[in-house]
């Protein structure tokens, strides 16, 4: 998997349209990293505290014209602990991402990326569940085609594939299709618009199959030149079926929906949301997680910001194995201090708690870019 997963992020380079007058950039970066935790694996008891770091290098390059762009993006962090060397790892990524412009009122685009990480940061993340520690990886593509049927109006279609395996041969490797098809209507006020589509999307495992079907009606308004507010309502149908041993279809109908507001400034931003939604575990269990948060960012001065954003969340699993429950909450304050155009240097701290665990972090980060011209 891991070299298969390489050959979209080359066809997608390949595949650049040629074009006049293209702009190329190439931006190294890097990025260091110490960390102090009190409790490694979100353990309930027995919590292993200790000092991490992390050193990372990263590479983008970017390719823009006028009919389309193209970047690409590939790091790697090396990890390593004071005292529990045995979780040393590495975390790789790579991504590929473009749009055409093929005609006037159509535009082709696509993705393809390569991940390997750490289940306990990233099914945490995406799922508010703690999970087995492993190494994750993940090989994905994604192809977009957009029509603009008039000025008002545009139709977005949208096919993914995932591929997922982990090294703990307890967790559920598995594909994943996505498909999913969006009208967008902007009004004559020209500071709303509405959306409406259907959703399909069908994980399968070796012990299980969960198919998802969903559809959705939002609405987006300008509230300002700086602010904005999103929201959508939609319902869901989802059939979990076994596919080894006895047992029957599971069906189970829910309703998704995501409410946000956001405002912009030369000093301030803050955002705030709720959602309901559904994902997948690394048991391959369908999760529906419901989520409320806020992001604050201030500039205190010309180099110097200060910032927090706390999440807060519910999960349930479904299917196979009964109706588990969980809640993940988190809170973390930062601040920072741009020492040149392209070197920052921030120190942050978060809380994070599920179930009788609880998790302390603080950490000082330094990162460098260096864009051209060199």
């Amino acid at each position: 998997m891991r070299r298969g997963a390489w050959v979209p992020l080359a066809l997608a380079v390949a595949a650049a349209p040629p074009a006049e007058a293209a702009q190329r950039e190439l931006v190294p970066s890097l990025t260091a990293r110490a960390e102090a935790t009190d409790n490694l694996g979100f353990a309930a008891r027995d919590e292993a505290a200790d000092l991490v770091w992390t050193v990372g290098p990263q590479l983008q390059w970017r390719r823009t014209d006028e009919r389309g762009r193209l970047a690409v993006e590939v790091g790697a962090d090396a990890v390593r602990h004071r005292e529990e060397t045995a979780l040393d790892r590495e975390r790789v990524t790579a991504a590929a991402d473009g749009s055409w412009r093929a005609a006037e009122r159509l535009e082709l685009g696509g993705r393809a990326s390569y991940l390997q990480d750490w289940t306990l940061e990233s099914e945490l993340r995406e799922t508010g569940l703690v999970t087995r520690a492993s190494d994750r990886y993940r090989g994905r593509g994604q192809g977009r085609l957009g029509v603009k049927a008039t000025e008002r109006d545009e139709v977005t279609a949208r096919y993914a594939f995932a591929r997922t395996a982990y090294q703990d041969p307890g967790s559920a490797d598995h594909d994943a299709h996505e498909a999913d098809l969006t009208w967008r209507h902007a009004l004559a006020s020209e500071r709303d618009a509405v959306t409406l589509g259907p959703s399909w999307t069908r994980l399968r495992s070796v012990g299980v199959q969960v198919d998802h079907w969903g559809a959705a009606l939002g609405w987006t308004r300008a509230l300002s030149p700086t602010a904005s507010a999103t929201a959508s309502l939609g319902g869901r149908y989802s059939e979990i079926a076994p596919r080894r041993g006895p047992g029957a279809a599971e069906h189970h109908r829910g309703v998704v929906g995501t409410l946000s507001l956001e405002s912009r400034s030369e000093v301030t931003t803050v955002g705030v949301g709720a959602s309901r939604d559904l994902s997948f575990g690394a048991d391959g269990a369908a999760v529906e997680r419901d989520r409320v948060y806020t992001r604050i960012h201030r500039n205190l001065g010309p180099r110097l910001w200060a910032g927090v954003r706390a999440d807060l969340s519910w999960t349930r699993t479904e299917g196979p194995g009964g109706d588990d429950r969980a809640r993940y909450a988190e809170v973390s304050p930062s601040v920072g201090y741009r020492l040149t155009e392209h070197h920052v240097v921030r120190a942050a701290y978060r809380w994070a708690a599920t179930g009788e665990a609880t998790k302390n972090q603080l950490w000082l980060e330094l990162a460098l870019a260096w864009p051209p011209p060199w």
